[in-house]
């Protein structure tokens, strides 16, 4: 009678193989998963504040974009949640007569974000309170990898891109994004 089955040499060259695809494969991966996490997150955060801006010049009132633990006010934690509201009587927080033009939810936690302590607040002009970039991180820190929201003063919105191809990309200001 004859038996069928693999040899052990048989066995031990599929192991060394998937051995070897895995090792190429898996950091490849998780490269493409935190890439998909930062771009999706900073996509988030610029239709939200390209909303409140264009909500700010067509009502003609103040804009509010800040983060928000419960929904109802403000934070100065990027991490949490976030809210954009028309703020009718211009006191700077939300009150329960004032909806919610778009809300996220709290950011995924292997994201690292380094933003202003303060809110966004487009007023009826389009224009912004602060020029700032709000940068996202993953979980190399690596700021090769990061991302960066630019918002100027004139309320002008954009992604950050590498212009001097070092393969880092650069704020408001020109000079690098950091992960730290």
């Amino acid at each position: 009678m004859r038996q069928a089955g693999y040899t052990l040499l048989e066995l031990m060259v599929t192991i060394a193989v998937l051995s070897i695809v895995i090792a190429v494969v898996v950091p490849g991966a998780r490269d493409l998963v935190n890439h998909t996490r930062l771009s999706s997150e900073i996509n988030e955060l610029s239709s939200m504040s390209r909303l409140a801006r264009f909500k700010a010049m067509d009502e003609q009132s103040n804009v509010i974009v800040c983060p928000t633990k419960d929904f109802s006010s403000c934070s100065t934690n990027w991490t949490y949640g976030k809210m954009a509201f028309v703020d009718i009587n211009d006191d700077g927080t939300r009150n329960s007569n004032e909806a919610i033009l778009a809300s996220t939810e709290i950011m995924n936690g292997s994201l690292k974000i380094f933003a202003p302590s303060q809110s966004l607040v487009f007023d009826r002009r389009g224009g912004a309170n602060v020029t700032t970039t709000i940068t996202l991180c993953d979980t190399t820190l690596k700021a090769s990898a990061a991302v960066g929201l630019i918002i100027n003063g004139y309320g002008k919105i954009a992604i950050a891109a590498d212009s001097d191809d070092d393969g880092i990309k650069e704020n408001h200001a020109g000079n690098k994004l950091a992960c730290s």
